[in-house]
């Protein structure tokens, strides 16, 4: 008898310890890596011709701009004030912008009117005084803060119009933090 149940307690050990089929569990269930936003750089204007401009950037411990970093926007000419969003690449936290304001050298005069910084739900507006002492314009750009007139121009035979940044790298640690 002593026999007996120790086999039927062997043999509900084996039956108990069967492994159940797995199966797929819902992705509802699972947790999942939650993937980091990229940066987003935004600029308010009014073109009133079709163009494509550009936004440059680099990251610290680089010195310069480099002709292979950057991300572009085609723009639709408008009589109306529109945004264009510039999504830099997932890995880029840039210590300095560049801003193109075009291709196109017919070009009117336009009107930047804002620009801002966005990184998931946050987000960073450069009021009308930090645009007008921290962008800085290139020599192929008239920029009159008064009224945020831009006028471009070529200058012996070369066109090229932008602003560059002062650093904006604190700003995007602050759009990063928890």
């Amino acid at each position: 008898m002593k026999n007996f149940f120790l086999i039927l307690i062997a043999l509900f050990s084996i039956i108990g310890c069967k492994q159940e089929p797995k199966t797929e569990k819902s992705t509802e269930d699972s947790t999942q890596i939650k993937e980091s936003p990229n940066l987003k750089v935004v600029l308010e204007v009014l073109t009133k011709k079709d163009d494509v401009f550009e936004v440059y950037y680099y990251e610290p411990g680089e010195k310069t701009f480099s002709s292979n970093k950057f991300v572009f926007a085609r723009v639709n000419g408008s009589m109306n004030v529109q945004e264009v969003t510039f999504n830099l690449p997932s890995d880029v936290f840039p210590e300095r912008l560049r801003l193109d304001f075009g291709k196109n050298e017919q070009q009117d005069e336009m009107k930047f009117l804002g620009a801002k910084l966005v990184y998931g739900d946050k987000e960073y507006k450069f009021s009308q005084e930090e645009m007008a002492n921290q962008f800085k314009p290139s020599k192929f750009l008239l920029y009159d803060p008064s009224n945020n007139n831009i006028k471009t121009m070529s200058i012996n035979g070369r066109y090229d119009p932008y602003f560059y940044t002062m650093k904006v790298n604190n700003i995007v640690n602050f759009l990063m933090e928890d």
